[in-house]
C-alpha cells in the first residue's frame, strides 16, 4: 500500500464554483522548514492521540468508537532503549509510537527494527515495572502485553513507504504475534501569504501499513506402533488474539447477570443512534454510541468506563457532553467527570436506576442540539 499526498491544500467555495476557482491556500513543508522538532511532535501526540490513531482507525487497525489515551513518554526498556510514546486503548491494547522527522538521519530500516525490538522485549518484562496506565485498567493492559497485541506506529512529517517492505520481512519471522504496523505521516502545510486561517495545518494520513495475515498449519501427531494412529489438528498460528464482540455475543455473555445490569445494557443498546458499538478483547463491552462514537461503555463484568469531557465533546457536542460528564461526577465523584476512569462493578450496580435516567437526559439533549 502506498499513498501520495499533493503539495497544496486548496481553498474553494463550492456554492460559487464557476465564480471562485480553487486557490492554493497552504503549501507542503518539511518539519525542518516549519521549525518543528521531534519533541514538539511527541508532545502533540501525547495531548491528542487521534493525530496518529485516527488514520489507523480509518485503515482498520483500530476499532471504531474506541478512544485511545496517552500513557507515557520516554519509557525505558532495559537493554533495548527508550520508547518515544506509549498509548493505550480503552480495552487495554498498547500502541508503541516512534517519531521520526525528515531531518533525522536515522534510517527507515533502523526505525522499524527498533519498533520490533521494543515489541519483542515489552512482552518479556515484568508488567509491574511499567507505569500505572490511565483509567485503572492494568489487568487488561497486562493481558494485551502478555499476548503481544500491539499497534506499532512510526510517525513523522515525510515517511518512506518502502519501510513497509522491510517490515514485512521482519514480521515474517514472528508469525505467532499480532503486530500491526502503520506509517502515519503528519504532513505539515504552511499558509500562503494571500490565504486566511491558522499558520500551519497538520494532515495525518497512513502512507504504509502491515496487517497480520491469518495463517493455519497442520499439526500431525503419530502415536504407537503397530496400528499407528495419526491425528491431524489445525492450529491457527497468526489469527487475531483480540476477541471481536457483537450484540449476540455480548448479551449471551451477560445472560446470567443481575437484572439491573441487563436493564442497563439494553438501555445502552436501544438508546444508541444509529447503533451501539462493541469492543474487542478479553472483556467485551457495549458502548452508548452516537454516529459510531461511544460515550460510556459497560463491560461484561459490570464495570462502567467513564470518559473525559474532551472525548465526550467529540462524540456528542459540548452541551450533551456536559450533561453526561456532570451526571457521572454527581454519581461517582468528581474524579469521574474530568478524566478517563473505570467505575467498579459494585458502584455501577448500586446506581443503575440513576444511570438509566442520566442516559435519558443525555439522549434528550443530543436530540435537542441536533
Amino acid at each position: 500500500m502506498e499513498r501520495y499526498l499533493g503539495k497544496s491544500l486548496f481553498s474553494v467555495d463550492l456554492k460559487k464554483e464557476s465564480e471562485s476557482p480553487p486557490t492554493a491556500a497552504y503549501g507542503l513543508l518539511t518539519a525542518e522548514e516549519a521549525g518543528f522538532k521531534e519533541d514538539w511532535l511527541q508532545q502533540a501526540i501525547a495531548k491528542e492521540p487521534e493525530l496518529v490513531i485516527g488514520p489507523c482507525r480509518e485503515a482498520g487497525l483500530a476499532d471504531e468508537g474506541e478512544d485511545w489515551l496517552f500513557w507515557k513518554r520516554e519509557v525505558n526498556i532495559p537493554g533495548v532503549g527508550t520508547i518515544d510514546l506509549l498509548l493505550i486503548s480503552e480495552d487495554g491494547r498498547v500502541a508503541i509510537v516512534e517519531t521520526k522527522l525528515s531531518y533525522n538521519a536515522q534510517g527507515r530500516r533502523s526505525v522499524v527494527a527498533q519498533l520490533l525490538d521494543y515489541a519483542v522485549n515489552l512482552t518479556e518484562i515484568d508488567p509491574a515495572a511499567l507505569p500505572d496506565p490511565p483509567g485503572g485498567n492494568r489487568e487488561q493492559v497486562e493481558d494485551h502485553i502478555r499476548r503481544g497485541d500491539f499497534l506499532l506506529i512510526v510517525a513523522g512529517d515525510q515517511l518512506d513507504p518502502r519501510a513497509v517492505r522491510f517490515a514485512r520481512k521482519l514480521f515474517g519471522e514472528h508469525i505467532v504475534n499480532e503486530w500491526a504496523l502503520a506509517l502515519v505521516e503528519l504532513a505539515v502545510f504552511a499558509k500562503q501569504d494571500s490565504a486566511s486561517g491558522p499558520k500551519h495545518l497538520l494532515v495525518p494520513h497512513v502512507c504504509g501499513l502491515v496487517i497480520p495475515e491469518k495463517r493455519q498449519v497442520v499439526k500431525v501427531i503419530v502415536e504407537g506402533a503397530p496400528g499407528v494412529r495419526v491425528e491431524v489438528e489445525r492450529v491457527r498460528t497468526n489469527g487475531s488474539p483480540r476477541q471481536e464482540w457483537d450484540e449476540e455475543r455480548y448479551f449471551t455473555s451477560i445472560a446470567d447477570s443481575a437484572a439491573p445490569i441487563l436493564a442497563l445494557a439494553e438501555k445502552l443498546r436501544d438508546s444508541s443512534s444509529p447503533a451501539a458499538v462493541y469492543g474487542s478483547g478479553k472483556n467485551g463491552c457495549i458502548g452508548l454510541a452516537f454516529n459510531g462514537k461511544a460515550t460510556i461503555n459497560l463491560y461484561v463484568d459490570g464495570r462502567l468506563a467513564a470518559k473525559p469531557l474532551t472525548v465526550l465533546q467529540r462524540a456528542v457536542g459540548s452541551g450533551p457532553a456536559q450533561v453526561l460528564s456532570q451526571g457521572l461526577a454527581n454519581l461517582f465523584g468528581d474524579q469521574y467527570g474530568d478524566s478517563w476512569k473505570m467505575v467498579p462493578a459494585a458502584q455501577t450496580m448500586a446506581h443503575v436506576s440513576d444511570l438509566l435516567g442520566l442516559i435519558d437526559r443525555l439522549v434528550a439533549e443530543v436530540k435537542r442540539q441536533h
